[in-house]
């Protein structure tokens, strides 16, 4: 699957929490903090979003016609803090809706192989705490998802698929009939 496909469905994953806020496909920038700020406030007038970004890639090979390819993924997610409204335990729910909803899409509806690499199943929590975001006081939390998939190798454009039969012909030396003096035919045990 291609990266585009990686990406929307790690967003589409995250929206299918309740409640989850605007999610956005990459990081959002802007040198207007009112402007950047505006781009994480649900139609409700709360201040909630996320953000991915891969952040790391590693292809190794698999055999002669794939490789396997790893992604990094970085997960950011920010709300507004509300001290009286106890809002660290609402965003610590939404944290765990979120890698519940990973838990249960392992493949990310078919895009990759997994997200369980390396022992580490799903979305991974690496930190959490207030910060101070566009001038707003916010709870943070930085997310990683690591992601496995296979990559078919082309050539010219074309994929290359596994032969189910190969044709090898030997002419072993000159014929005075210039006929084919040999043949193997190599027929590899196929799934059916």
């Amino acid at each position: 699957m291609s990266l585009e496909q990686i990406r929307e469905a790690i967003a589409a994953t995250i929206e299918t929490v309740p409640a989850a806020g605007l999610v956005h496909r990459y990081e959002r920038y802007t040198k207007n903090a009112a402007d950047f700020r505006q781009m994480f406030v649900t139609e409700g007038g709360q201040l909630l979003g996320w953000t991915i970004r891969r952040v790391a890639a590693e292809e190794t090979e698999r055999d002669t016609l794939t490789s396997s390819e790893i992604n990094r993924w970085r997960i950011q997610l920010v709300m507004g803090l509300d001290d009286e409204a106890e809002s660290e335990l609402a965003f610590d729910a939404l944290i765990e809706a979120a890698r519940d909803a990973f838990r249960g899409n392992e493949d990310l509806g078919g895009t990759v192989e997994t997200t369980t690499v390396d022992g580490r199943v799903g979305l991974q929590l690496d930190d959490s705490g207030p910060i101070s975001f566009a001038g707003v006081l916010c709870h943070a939390a930085r997310l990683t998802l690591v992601s496995r998939g296979v990559i078919d190798l082309e050539v010219d454009g074309e994929t290359l698929d596994p032969f189910e039969t190969a044709n090898v012909r030997w002419d072993l030396g000159p014929s005075p009939d210039s006929e084919i003096e040999a043949e193997d035919i190599i027929e590899p045990e196929q799934d059916v």
